[in-house]
């Protein structure tokens, strides 16, 4: 390319004209820009882990609606722009998605620390919830992935919610611990059933907690109000790690061949197996159970939690 300018006797111009023309160059500038964005991300990503500043959430906003238009406005040629924006809005919308993670985050941990809401939101879940036959109305899975279901709703989900009343009477604790707990308990979930998608559990779990709330709404519980704040946070999250096991699907890939992984070798990726949430109200149920784990499992530990 430098050889052509110059017999042509061209200006600086036409020479970055003639590099953005040559389709290994762009192409390289893409992938410049796609490494940039997964690292963005994977740092990003964390965010949901803890309670975030206001101001921070703002920015995360305006990066999600604004960084497309900006990047629209730089001076290039056109061709150039276009190849930069496509993987430009799927990274503005992987960081709107983390901006909701986190407002919901922060309505979430607001009422898991309050003493009073979370004993109505147990005492409703417990007294107005009849989980066998909402699993049996609801649900579309096997006999054993069904009673894993009702140990899951009726033992560990209670369970979870009064060790969060231990945890926030501990002034050791950082505000956030209860988010990220949270967090960690929602990952082992997907391990304990049979041959099931993480796709598939996504579907049902947001399936059972709709039917679950519209019992307590329907009995009057007054604890309607904090679960329904709660399950917004959970579907947000649910959502952001769907998106990202798309986005990181290759990574992935990668990784599991750098830690043989294999489903004959070990139904849950090491790094959660290490720092997996304990639930030892209904340690039967606990135990993982999927023989192959699938792309948004292993995404949750290696790139939210544990890198």
């Amino acid at each position: 390319i430098r050889h052509d300018v110059e017999s042509r006797g061209l200006g600086d111009v036409y020479k970055r004209q003639a590099l953005y023309r040559s389709n290994s160059i762009l192409s390289w500038i893409v992938e410049c820009d796609k490494i940039l964005y997964k690292a963005s991300i994977r740092m990003l990503s964390k965010l949901t882990l803890k309670l975030v500043h206001e101001s921070v959430r703002e920015q995360l906003h305006t990066i999600s609606s604004k960084y497309c238009e900006n990047l629209s406005s730089l001076n290039f040629p056109k061709y150039v722009i276009d190849a930069k924006c496509k993987p430009a809005v799927i990274f503005s919308k992987l960081i709107g998605r983390i901006a909701r993670v986190s407002d919901t985050a922060e309505s979430a941990n607001r009422v898991l620390s309050s003493s009073d809401d979370r004993e109505m939101m147990l005492m409703n879940w417990r007294q107005l919830v009849n989980f066998k036959n909402l699993i049996d109305k609801e649900l579309p899975c096997s006999s054993e992935n069904s009673e894993i279901a009702q140990g899951i709703l009726q033992n560990d989900i209670p369970y979870f919610i009064e060790q969060s009343t231990k945890q926030s009477r501990n002034a050791n604790n950082p505000p956030d611990v209860l988010i990220s707990n949270l967090c960690k308990f929602l990952v082992t979930l997907p391990f304990k059933f049979v041959n099931s998608s993480s796709q598939f559990f996504i579907l049902c779990s947001s399936t059972i907690l709709t039917a679950a709330l519209r019992e307590i709404s329907l009995a009057g519980g007054q604890g309607f109000g904090a679960w329904w704040v709660v399950r917004c946070w959970v579907d947000e999250w649910h959502d952001l790690c769907a998106e990202l096991g798309g986005y990181f699907k290759d990574d992935l890939k990668k990784f599991e061949q750098e830690e043989n992984l294999s489903h004959d070798r070990s139904p849950m990726p090491s790094s959660i197996q290490g720092i997996s949430y304990n639930m030892n109200s209904s340690s039967d149920m606990s135990k993982p159970r999927c023989e192959k784990p699938d792309t948004i499992h292993h995404l949750v530990g290696f790139c939210l939690l544990y890198t």
